[in-house]
């Protein structure tokens, strides 16, 4: 996996770890 930014991946772990 390549080193994403800080914020992008902050987000995506966010919304793969909201529930839908």
């Amino acid at each position: 996996m390549k080193p994403v930014q800080p914020k992008m991946q902050l987000m995506l772990y966010a919304i793969f770890s909201k529930p839908k």
